[in-house]
């Protein structure tokens, strides 16, 4: 298998594409990403890109539950930016959002449909009328003597998905794909030096999000495990808080400052910093721990091993947390790159604050991407 084509994964949960591009929203609970990507010819350009804080108790458990903070919040970022387009991708992720690799023996596409529908509830923790399904033909494999069909099963919880929904047509935009966060993850970083397509090697895609941790393993491109821990960004956010006695803003701002001292590459780091990533080292070893017993379940499960671990999200923008895992892991860790792919205009994007924040870009990217580039 050559490698799979992230832009066919038809993990549209709901929607289908129109003529006008759409946009790319990437939402946490405590930040709103929102991106344009135009394409000419074979160039992929940045077109719009906007930062927003999320308004605080709009979520609860990854689900909007105040769904006018939210939109206004939406509109505004979108208005004061410059955006035109009234149609979007967003994408969920966690416990909510399951993507399981599955397998059946070769049978016409009709069929195959009926199958996955009997068959789905064994791999689902969630009774069926309460999830949207898809799936994807990830191709045919020899499994002991027989030619088999690997899929990949897709669930996201309907009240989930219907949340976004909602809330986006309250800031007058549309929601026309609801894709999965490492799906996005994945494709943005398809095309990078470090891409998730290899062949032959089996690639850990880490995305650090507000709430949660979503550990994929991908080989040859194609999801192969994928786990969801809830342990995030906002777990450092709260140790920070609760140990420097700050407001959750004054240690969301001191996080994205936050530089990790490791042993062999010294420098100068401020004081409040280097305390601050004291308190936060008991977390990150909790987040390494589940890491490597992702890893390790992944690879007793065959013969394939983890050859590098990429890093995206806004816990990636952590200085030298690829350096602190590596350390650890045993494993070459490095942070995903989403810009390799596009042309930017420098004086519209300065290069340093893209190369800051592209960890935080990532998914926000991947949606934009399928916008333009399609199923």
């Amino acid at each position: 298998m050559a490698g799979f084509d992230f832009n066919a994964i038809k993990a549209s949960i709901v929607g289908l594409f129109v003529k006008e591009i759409p946009i790319g929203i990437d939402i946490t609970n405590d930040t709103i990403v929102m991106v344009e990507i135009k394409k000419i010819k074979d160039i992929l350009q940045l077109e719009k890109l906007a930062i927003g804080a999320t308004p605080p108790d709009t979520f609860r458990d990854g689900e909007v539950v105040n769904a006018e903070a939210l939109a206004d919040a939406v509109a505004e970022l979108w208005a004061t930016n410059g955006f035109k387009a009234k149609k979007a991708i967003t994408a969920v992720s966690g416990q909510s959002a399951i993507t399981r690799p599955v397998r059946f023996p070769v049978m016409p596409d009709e069929e195959l449909k009926e199958v996955i529908t009997f068959e789905a509830e064994r791999h689902i923790p969630f009774s069926l009328d309460e999830v949207y399904i898809d799936f994807q033909k990830l191709g045919e494999v020899q499994e002991e003597g027989q030619t088999r069909l690997d899929v990949l099963l897709v669930a996201a919880q309907k009240q989930l998905v219907n949340s976004y929904v909602s809330m986006a047509k309250l800031a007058n935009l549309e929601i026309v794909v609801v894709d999965i966060a490492s799906f996005a993850v994945a494709r943005a970083l398809q095309g990078a030096e470090h891409g998730l397509a290899d062949d032959d090697q089996a690639i850990a895609s880490i995305l650090i999000r507000s709430d949660t941790t979503d550990i994929n393993v991908l080989k040859n491109g194609i999801p192969r495990f994928s786990r969801s821990v809830p342990l995030g960004t906002n777990s450092l956010v709260d140790v920070i808080a609760n140990s420097l006695y700050m407001t959750p803003k004054e240690a969301g701002t001191l996080l994205d400052e936050m530089v990790l001292s490791i042993p062999g590459h010294e420098e100068q780091i401020p004081q409040r910093i280097e305390d601050a990533a004291e308190i936060i080292k008991p977390v990150l070893h909790e987040l390494y721990d589940e890491i490597q017993r992702s890893v390790n379940f992944f690879q007793a499960q065959g013969t394939d091993t983890v050859a590098r671990v990429v890093l995206s999200g806004r816990g990636a923008k952590i200085r030298n947390l690829d350096k602190f895992l590596n350390s650890r892991l045993g494993i070459d860790v490095e942070i995903g790159d989403p810009l390799s792919r596009l042309k930017f205009d420098e004086a519209q994007f300065p290069p340093d604050f893209l190369r800051v924040n592209a960890p935080l870009l990532t998914t926000g990217i991947g949606l934009a991407l399928r916008g333009v580039e399609g199923d």
